[in-house]
């Protein structure tokens, strides 16, 4: 970056702007996010979408901004006008995304389908996106309005590249650490849009007219941090509330995990986490037929851990039991709190027991770091979890949590968890969801026993001495407890009919090899119990999934159309640089869902970090900007910016490969590693942006075409990566497939670059 194009940034008072609008586009992308997982149950697939209506908007406005701002006498009321957009868009998304369970007519409690979800979702997302990508050209014709010339014209593009996603950054920090589970999200807007308007009525040069337009957008932010703002927003969750619960709404929050919504109902409470419910408390005489389950499943239980909550009426029971210990993990201390609050007699008795001992951790991490310590051994562990309808939950079924239970159970020890109640139908999509299930757990523990009545639960055993499906067994462990007051012990009979319970666990058996494993690496049950919630039926989406599952060759046809698309491109200097920008926006948002899914899978925390995420990659960009104007700048020798393209497609590759055998190996990747993946992916992209400027540049174009052109191709290949990723490549080829699959697309466009051929 050179000191002219510097100094002319700063006069034309365009870095304070752009650099709040970084901010405000990186508070607006997380807080639709965050929506968009809400309606969907927490599914974390939704980031696929979003992201790609967002790039795809950020697509098509940087090709219509490109064309416009050419045209226009005064650049800098076009580029107002996009503020103003991009920050009414933002409020109205939040709005329409939370509507989005009426507008579809989904039925209360029910999960919306993919192809709702994906056509309802375009318009906030496009729309907001589409002003943030029309803004990029017109800041680069207000930074032209100057007159610079040469190279410093060249400089001045890349440094409002820079400047914006500098100011992402900072959102990012402000969004994660100040204002995630302490604000609404309306709220949140809020706070961006003062920021971005405070900028435009300091800007150098501003005329009465753009004053006039910032004071009135300040005092319209203003209205969304103040008390009335906080009243509309009330309001508009209690619209989204109508499509998610019948009940009556008592509380909404958000906290760093997930969105907490309590209904109504009766004298019963419903605790819905990330949209979806998850907990009925106080509890019912359910609770003593589930106890009773658990605790004759084990000869001698003692020391009992559930994964989960206890505060539904489990724990008082478990503890009526001659138990020595009763520990229980809970993930969000906002919930634990809420709890304690609306069931405060349960609450009350377990604080008195002494045996009893809440945890506020993540359940998987305090279960991995127990097994590798080999110190506390439990007789018998619940997973008190819903089903895996997410990232966040299906890391609780898959093998390799299962081995770390095994290293926490005593001799004899039992793991039990709760099934569908769909768990006796057995073929079809229900059945393989069930057989999934039932043979990854079998992989791990060789008893199992499943109760074929309601709760349903399945228990499994390193033992044969410990579990059994024998109602006479059974009910001689319970009446050695001698409670007072007891269930009939001849409620076993009706738990574990003899002929259903035989025929079911004939036909749930699977022999290894005969199905795939559900890991954290390939989410076989998310995928399956997607389609049994609904995400992928009523939709041609369900159809596409089935083809694909049965026929994961036809993602090859998609190389073989790169590839195609790919000869013709490669042909001329313009073709081969845009090829590059498109294939690495391609693998950069890929490679960003990716990272999130591994999060998720392995930290857990991804509703509360998407904006550290989003906001890292966002930083990696404008130093990998700055780096590659310095080197350009220093390095004289011809086509010096061709080289640079290339160099970082290469350098995009072996960050994949690397990423792929970490991976593959099972290497256990800390928080601090995905922050420098993220980062390092936005570092590399960002490398490509002012090289790609440049190189097309040589030929003559215009800055504000060219600047326009490359930074659609890269968000186009964005939108494309961010859609198939997110939508199909990790749900059906798992996480190191999928890295594979970007190494594809990243040698294709590579081979074709590279190879000899006269511009």
């Amino acid at each position: 970056m050179n000191s002219a194009s510097l100094n002319h940034s700063l006069r034309s008072g365009i870095l304070p702007v752009f650099f709040s609008l970084g901010l405000f586009a990186l508070f607006s992308q997380t807080v639709l996010l965050r929506e968009l997982m809400v309606v969907a149950w927490g599914n974390e697939l939704v980031f696929g979408i979003g992201l790609g209506h967002w790039l795809l908007g950020v697509f098509s406005g940087a090709l219509t901004g490109a064309r416009f701002s050419e045209k226009v006498f005064r650049p800098v009321h076009l580029l107002i006008l996009m503020l103003l957009l991009v920050n009414g868009f933002s409020v109205a998304g939040v709005i329409w995304i939370r509507e989005m369970p009426l507008i579809s007519g989904v039925m209360p409690g029910a999960a919306m389908a993919y192809g709702p979800v994906f056509l309802l979702a375009a318009l906030p997302f496009i729309a907001t996106g589409f002003t943030v990508g029309f803004s990029f050209p017109v800041a680069v014709r207000v930074q032209l309005s100057g007159g610079l010339n040469g190279e410093n014209v060249v400089d001045s593009a890349s440094f409002v590249y820079i400047v914006e996603g500098a100011g992402a950054f900072v959102g990012a920090l402000i969004f994660t650490f100040l204002l995630a589970g302490k604000a609404g999200e309306l709220a949140i807007l809020g706070w961006g849009g003062l920021v971005l308007f405070l900028s435009l009525l300091l800007r150098a040069g501003s005329t009465h007219l753009m004053r006039g337009i910032a004071l009135l957008m300040l005092v319209a932010n203003l209205f969304l941090v103040l008390p009335p703002g906080r009243a509309f927003s009330d309001w508009a969750i209690r619209q989204r509330w109508k499509g998610i619960s019948s009940t009556r709404l008592v509380f909404s929050t958000d906290s760093r995990f997930q969105n907490i919504a309590v209904g109504k109902q009766g004298g019963q409470y419903q605790l819905f986490e990330g949209g979806r419910l998850s907990l009925i408390f106080p509890g019912d005489s359910s609770q003593k037929v589930l106890a009773a389950n658990l605790m004759a499943q084990h000869p001698v239980p003692k020391r009992v851990l559930v994964l989960g909550t206890v505060l539904d009426g489990l724990g008082t029971e478990l503890l009526r039991y001659p138990v020595s210990r009763l520990d229980s993990v809970v993930l969000d201390p906002k919930v634990v709190a809420l709890l304690h609050r609306l069931n405060r007699k349960d609450a009350e008795l377990l604080e008195k027991d002494v045996r009893f001992h809440e945890i506020i951790g993540d359940a998987r991490r305090f279960v991995r770091n127990l097994a590798s310590e080999g110190k506390e051994k439990y007789d018998v562990v619940y997973l008190n979890q819903p089903a895996p309808v997410s990232t966040l939950l299906n890391r609780f079924y898959t093998v390799e949590f299962f081995r770390n239970v095994a290293g926490i159970l005593s001799p004899g020890g039992v793991v039990s968890l709760k099934m569908a109640s769909t768990v006796n139908y057995t073929s079809g999509e229900l059945g393989a969801a069930a057989k999934t299930l039932v043979g990854t757990v079998h992989a791990v523990f060789p008893q199992i026993v499943i109760s074929p009545e309601s709760p349903h639960v399945l228990f499994a055993s390193s033992s044969r001495n410990s579990i059994s499906a024998d109602p006479i067994v059974l009910g001689k462990r319970y009446r050695r407890f001698k409670l007072k007051p007891a269930i009939p012990s001849l409620i076993f009979r009706s738990m574990y009919p003899v002929e259903r319970t035989r025929k079911l666990r004939h036909a749930l058996a699977t022999k290894p090899g005969n199905i795939i494993l559900n890991s954290d690496l390939i989410p076989v049950l998310s995928a399956e119990v997607a389609r049994l919630t609904g995400w992928y039926s009523g939709s041609r989406m369900a159809r596409v999934m089935a083809w694909l599952q049965h026929a994961p060759w036809l993602f090859f046809l998609f190389l073989l159309a790169f590839r195609a698309i790919s000869l013709p491109l490669a042909k001329g200097r313009r073709g081969r640089v845009l090829l590059v920008a498109g294939a690495v926006g391609f693998a950069a948002m890929a490679m960003e869902l990716v990272v999130m899914y591994t999060f998720q899978s392995t930290v857990g925390m991804v509703y509360g970090k998407v904006g550290l995420l989003i906001g890292l990659f966002m930083t990696g960009l404008p130093l990998g900007a700055f780096w590659s104007g310095r080197f350009i700048g220093k390095n004289r020798f011809p086509d010096s910016p061709l080289f640079l393209v290339k160099a970082g497609l290469l350098l995009m590759m072996a960050v994949v490969s690397v990423f792929l055998l970490v991976e593959w190996a099972g290497i256990a990747i800390p928080a601090a590693g995905f922050y420098l993946i993220m980062a390092g992916t936005g570092f590399l992209t960002g490398i490509v942006f002012p090289a790609a400027v440049a190189a097309m540049t040589m030929e003559g174009r215009t800055l504000v075409s060219v600047a326009g052109w490359v930074d659609a191709v890269d968000h186009g290949g964005g939108a494309v990566g961010a859609f198939l990723t997110g939508g199909f490549l990790v749900l059906i080829l798992g996480v190191p497939i999928t890295l594979l699959f970007l190494l594809a697309v990243l040698g294709i466009a590579a081979w074709a670059s590279l190879s000899k051929r006269q511009d």
